[in-house]
């Protein structure tokens, strides 16, 4: 079976492509071509998934990695997967993407300008704001890598277009609302990143009355001593560390009201690998 033979290979290779040790050796092999190419729809999602993983560890390495990707056309085939239907498949597709984006404000543009937004949007299930006639049912952890993204997407300097930040305070402001803790730290942090690019970034955030539905979770948060604390400068994190799965969090009232501390964060992304 040639479709068993090349998942138990892109397996191997994408568990040493976890070891940064490793990683340049290992393209010296010339492997990342065919890599790539099983993230193209007609291989299957388990495939496709391995596949994923290993692009993902491949842009946690350095520049030159992502600029190796880029010439593949890995973000045409990244975007593409955002909308699979395999969920496990979107979501590493967009832990690529986010890994990606942070690496410097020219990797951050590559994938804006790879036409993000929309699907981002639509992972949301914000049928307005994506360009598409389906509707999808955001499940928790398809909302964090979405968070998650969105950060690394607000932020360096000169900042995105207007159209992108709007479009991300938006989701933010919807997001914000969420019961789950951990969902309303990661766009506090998207949110925070926005508003250090001055006046005009922090009005558009207020217009979307989010301040009180802050100053409320915060509250809430101190009152029950369920402080969530959030450091994301060069934060670096393997699979086993972040559990996607994870619903052992402190629960915040959900409500759609909004804050007036915004928390401030460092300028460079945090990246991911597996």
């Amino acid at each position: 079976n040639v479709v068993s033979k090349q998942l138990i290979g892109v397996t191997y290779f994408r568990k040493m492509s976890s070891n940064s040790k490793h990683l340049d050796s290992l393209l010296d092999l010339g492997i990342l071509p065919r890599v790539v190419e099983f993230l193209k729809p007609q291989h299957p999602s388990n495939l496709q998934l391995e596949a994923a993983k290993m692009v993902t560890n491949v842009a946690f390495g350095e520049i030159h990695h992502i600029k190796m990707l880029a010439d593949l056309g890995v973000l045409e085939s990244l975007i593409t997967l955002v909308s699979a239907d395999h969920p496990g498949v979107r979501e590493q597709a967009l832990w690529a993407l986010g890994n990606i984006a942070c690496e410097s404000v020219q990797t951050r543009d590559m994938v804006i300008e790879a036409n993000i937004l929309g699907p981002l949007m639509w992972q949301l299930g914000l049928q307005s704001l994506s360009g598409r006639p389906d509707v999808t049912n955001p499940t928790l952890s398809s909302m964090r890598h979405v968070t998650w993204i969105s950060q690394n997407l607000a932020r360096g300097n000169p900042k995105p277009q207007v159209y992108l930040m709007k479009r991300i305070i938006f989701a933010m402001a919807e997001i914000i609302q969420s019961s789950n803790a951990t969902l309303f730290g990661e766009s506090c942090r998207a949110l925070a990143n926005i508003a250090e690019y001055g006046p005009d970034s922090i009005q558009a955030i207020l217009e979307h009355g989010i301040l009180s539905r802050m100053k409320e979770a915060s509250e809430a948060m101190i009152s029950s001593s369920q402080v969530v604390h959030h450091d994301s400068v060069g934060e670096s994190k393997t699979l086993d560390e972040w559990d996607l799965n994870d619903s052992r969090e402190p629960i915040i009232p959900n409500s759609k009201a909004s804050c007036e501390i915004l928390p401030k964060c460092g300028a460079e992304g945090s990246k991911k690998a597996l």
